[in-house]
């Protein structure tokens, strides 16, 4: 390994680093998606059963059955929180009266600091060394991966128990995975074989994901016949197919055992949601009203919340002209578009209690790697701007997060009305020290501000040792 290779490694530990430390700066509070999710968390590793029985009072989101109740949700979010749920249950028990404690409270974020802080965190590792070798420049690959964890919804629901985040992240690593570097025979199978374990666990964990992991999957198997031999082709397609066959596997298993089939999904037994009968499982033609509204409306606009979506926008439309950008360029149109209009085709498109589009996070991650991969190439001129509006993003997330990311669903502007009034007085309700001292204070930033004072100590530190050869083109 050069001492460059050595040096991008250290510096994609430091943005796992900042973004892990991010994210565990904040504790989200109860709510029906994520109590239906870390029900079954808890009865799998505690007891060993499937039903959330007894917790179906205490939640929603629920499956009903003549043998019992059952998250209605996609398993496999729930199954990656099992071994943080064993380690946390030798100390202490998680029963249905423990809701609402400070038990369930740190048992909550622990799960959730373990799987989507987690998985949110090493995608952007990811994306840096992605985006650091094939461009040649630090620059690209730290506003690419930092965009990605903190300017976009990926940080506010990261530190969350649902599964946008974490859907998000596993999408990229299967992306990412199967865009072949160096290495020989070997490595490149085992590469393939993650990218497809990667999409096939992010099936399920949000089963939309089925097809961004399709359309992925279609543009890895037109590269590999277009520019391998087929011997090749056929062996490195043999091992995504096997990594995502066994990604989906625990899915489909659950399936068979709670409802009967493993194409049986949960949501096909849920209560209280009738609109889910309609259409496929809720999802109709889209609506170009509430694709107006998720995109610029005062209820659920994207760019309100994340005003780097600008940016994005801009960064691929230069990404889209240059040749070698194409595919992924492409790719994440379509990947994008296809997240957009089944929000704006869904029933249930405002997502309830949130505070912004939740079903559009795991669009967010491949056009970040897109921004990183063209920034090299774009105009001197509008960098300082681009920052400048990623910075904003950055800002208007803190405030989400810090505040609530469950916004009540009835607030019509939960921006203007309740996020930001909060956030300006001090009610930071989701900051891990306001659970410690519930009291209104600016004074609750100052963990995370040290946590990103200290990454950018230590970015300028490893940056320092080689410049002329780590910062290249950018």
């Amino acid at each position: 390994m050069t001492s460059g290779e050595a040096s991008r490694f250290r510096l994609s530990a430091i943005v796992f680093f900042v973004l892990f430390a991010s994210y565990a700066c904040f504790a989200q509070h109860p709510n029906w998606n994520s109590t239906s999710r870390l029900a079954l968390t808890a009865q799998l590793s505690q007891h060993g059963e499937l039903s959330i029985n007894g917790y179906e009072k205490l939640t929603g989101d629920r499956a009903s059955t003549p043998s019992g109740y059952y998250s209605d949700k996609a398993p496999s979010m729930s199954l990656l929180a099992v071994p943080m749920s064993l380690l946390v249950t030798r100390f202490f028990t998680i029963e249905p009266d423990k809701f609402g404690t400070r038990w369930w409270t740190l048992y909550m974020y622990l799960c959730t600091l373990s799987v989507a802080g987690f998985f949110s965190a090493l995608a952007a590792a990811a994306m840096f060394l992605f985006v650091s070798r094939t461009t040649a420049s630090i620059d690209a690959a730290l506003i690419a991966s930092l965009t990605f964890g903190l300017a976009t919804p990926m940080f506010g629901w990261s530190t969350v128990f649902f599964g946008h985040a974490t859907a998000a992240a596993l999408l990229l690593l299967g992306f990412i995975a199967w865009q072949d570097g160096d290495g020989g025979r070997w490595l490149r199978i085992a590469r393939f074989f993650a990218g497809g374990l990667a999409l096939g666990v992010a099936t399920g964990v949000e089963f939309p994901t089925a097809i961004p992991a399709a359309i992925i999957g279609v543009a890895m198997v037109i590269r590999l016949l277009t520019r391998e031999q087929l011997a090749t082709a056929a062996e490195l397609l043999g091992a995504a197919l096997l990594g995502g066959v066994i990604g989906l596997a625990p899915t489909l298993i659950y399936n068979d055992a709670a409802f009967g089939s493993p194409l049986h999904l949960g949501y096909s037994n849920v209560v209280g949601f009738d609109g889910m009968k309609s259409g496929f499982f809720g999802i109709g033609l889209p609506s170009l009203g509430v694709v107006k509204e998720l995109l610029v409306g005062s209820y659920r606009g994207v760019l309100w919340f994340c005003p780097a979506l600008i940016v994005l926008i801009v960064a691929w439309c230069f990404a889209v002209r240059q040749r070698a950008l194409r595919e992924v360029s492409i790719v994440t149109a379509l990947v994008t578009a296809w997240y957009l209009f089944y929000n704006a085709g869904y029933i249930y498109w405002d997502g309830g209690w949130s505070t912004g589009p939740r079903f559009l996070t795991p669009a967010f991650g491949l056009p970040c790697l897109v921004l990183g991969l063209v920034w090299p190439s774009l105009p001197s001129r509008i960098k300082p701007v681009f920052l400048a509006v990623i910075g904003l993003s950055v800002l208007m997330s803190l405030a989400a997060v810090s505040v609530d990311m469950a916004a009540p669903e009835n607030d019509k502007n939960p921006l203007l009305n309740y996020i930001l009034p909060s956030f300006l007085s001090g009610n930071l309700m989701s900051t891990l020290s306001y659970y410690v001292l519930p009291r209104p204070s600016i004074l609750h930033l100052v963990p995370i501000l040290a946590v990103w004072a200290l990454g950018l100590l230590l970015i300028a530190r490893e940056s320092s040792r080689d410049e002329p050869v780590r910062r290249g083109a950018g």
